[in-house]
């Protein structure tokens, strides 16, 4: 029986120079992957952390084109998802729980950070609405 939480964990690690080395996107309960647990790692891996939040989704969509609205409904919710935790790591976001995406922990080593982190669906619907790249829309 599946459960009411749609809680998303993320997972991320910056390399010492503030690259994306990985990510995951799971279910918080289940630890059921979101699509696929690290749907955009291809194109996020190695990328700075800044060049990822200063990109805009509409140029994201375009580097990365999926034909099937579902598919890029998940593209860009893990972008949003890996945004909102680089944010938080940047320290553009608080990640407190008034935010969508809240943290859990960080840690640091000589080899980077990680930063465990709780998404709310709900918020990261919202701005996957705005962007008004999904759900059906089809861009020009």
């Amino acid at each position: 029986m599946p459960c009411n939480d749609i809680t998303d964990r993320l997972v991320i690690r910056l390399d010492p120079e503030d690259r994306v080395a990985k990510y995951s996107l799971r279910k918080k309960t289940c630890n059921g992957e979101v699509g696929e647990k690290s749907m955009i790692i291809g194109w996020a891996e190695g990328k700075p952390a800044e060049q990822i939040l200063e990109l805009p989704i509409e140029q994201f969509l375009a580097d990365n084109p999926v034909d099937d609205d579902v598919q890029e409904y998940l593209q860009i919710k893990h972008l949003l998802a890996l945004r909102a935790g680089l944010g938080i790591l940047l320290g553009r976001e608080a990640g407190g729980k008034a935010n969508y995406c809240t943290v859990d922990s960080i840690t640091h080593s000589p080899n980077g950070i990680q930063l465990t982190a709780e998404l709310k669906v709900e918020g990261m619907t919202e701005e996957i609405r705005a962007c008004g790249n999904c759900c059906g829309s089809k861009r020009a």
